[in-house]
């Protein structure tokens, strides 16, 4: 951007010292001492050539501003391909890390349900036993 900046700002000092050479010889024909006539005709002559240049400077940067305004249309375009890219991509990461965590959370739902049933079942078992030993019946509760 500093490439930009000191580019603006030398085309902004030659069109200074475009103006500031145009109002000085202005200046100095209206004080030199010339016949009317004289003086009207030089000034016509010099003023067109000097709107000529003034008209050919002003094209010039037209042109080169309408260049950085294109390049810049460009690099945004590109940017924000690139980020809609970015963002289907973090989107489909998402989505896939979301798929993955639900069925891990299934599985492991599932072995703690089976878990707590074995603990129920391996619970009753040892119960059952316990009370077979003690002579109770399995319903029972014991004394």
């Amino acid at each position: 951007m500093s490439a930009n900046n000191n580019s603006g700002s030398g085309k902004a000092f030659l069109l200074g010292v475009l103006l500031g050479g145009a109002v000085g010889a202005v200046a100095a024909l209206l004080l030199a001492p010339r016949k009317g006539d004289e003086l009207r005709s030089f000034l016509t002559d010099k003023s067109a050539d000097y709107a000529e240049v003034v008209k050919s400077k002003a094209a010039k940067i037209a042109e080169s501003v309408q260049q950085n305004v294109e390049q810049v249309r460009v690099k945004s375009e590109e940017t924000v391909e690139k980020a809609t890219e970015n963002a289907e991509s973090v989107k489909d990461i998402a989505a896939n890390l979301a798929n993955e965590a639900s069925s891990h959370i299934k599985t492991i739902t599932a072995s703690v349900r089976e878990a707590i049933a074995n603990g129920f079942e391996a619970g009753n078992s040892a119960k059952n036993k316990l009370q077979a030993e003690l002579g109770e019946s399995p319903g029972e509760p014991g004394a």
